[in-house]
């Protein structure tokens, strides 16, 4: 059943994996509100770790296992996201493509307001460097540690780069990357407005406030920000 809420706002459809109590707010300061982005593959049970397409999901209880022991032999690149965090969904092709490719396994979790199984996770990361901030976060673990770490939406290129500059990676990388298909030409455009919105707002006052209205909404829609924990 479809709820309405006020005129401004749009419909959203109730889904028990998120609690959409409080809405992202722009820097404008107005409030928006998203149906709810949660598909089969992104719904799950909080478990000891369950495969779900492609994916293998992780908590609390299957951490160590899937993530700091399997990283011991095999890069293990975790993936931080969210049902309502709509760049999650983005990135999502990307990591298909490199868990697909097997020499990099990809496990993901995702964080909601559920997600008590997930509190050792989100606790290990804050010790260890990697304070969840914003979504999505992918943190690449390799001997049993987390090594690197890559906020924000990206693209495939942005991806191989981000594991090209890996060491103990090496050609495992190029493999991957030979493998990509070529990017739309919409994405090509826009992934040099999201690269210059985050060098800083201040270096495109002087662009044609057209220019400068896609370029602050490339950086707004590049990363989710919440509190966790």
């Amino acid at each position: 059943m479809w709820h309405y809420l006020f005129p401004a706002l749009i419909m959203l459809q109730p889904c028990d994996a998120l609690h959409i109590a409080s809405n992202i707010v722009p820097r404008d300061g107005t409030m928006r509100s998203t149906r709810c982005m949660a598909t089969a593959d992104l719904c799950y049970d909080e478990g000891t770790g369950a495969s779900t397409g492609v994916f293998t999901y992780v908590t609390d209880s299957s951490f160590d296992e899937l993530v700091i022991k399997q990283s011991s032999t095999n890069p293990v690149l975790l993936a931080l996201g969210a049902t309502w965090c709509g760049p999650c969904k983005v990135i999502e092709p990307h990591l298909r493509r490199l868990n697909s490719q097997g020499d990099v396994v990809v496990v993901k979790t995702m964080l909601s307001d559920k997600s008590k199984p997930l509190r050792e996770i989100i606790k290990y990361l804050d010790d260890h460097g990697h304070k969840i901030s914003a979504l999505p976060l992918c943190v690449l673990f390799y001997d049993g540690e987390p090594i690197d770490a890559l906020l924000g939406r990206f693209s495939a290129k942005q991806l191989a780069c981000f594991l090209e500059k890996q060491p103990v990676l090496g050609t495992l990388v190029r493999k991957w990357k030979s493998q990509q298909p070529p990017a739309p030409d919409s994405l090509a455009t826009a992934e040099p407005l999201a690269e210059i919105a985050e060098s800083g707002f201040e270096r495109i006052e002087h662009l044609d406030p057209r220019i400068q209205a896609r370029i602050r909404a490339a950086a707004e829609a590049s990363t989710c920000s919440r509190k966790f924990g």
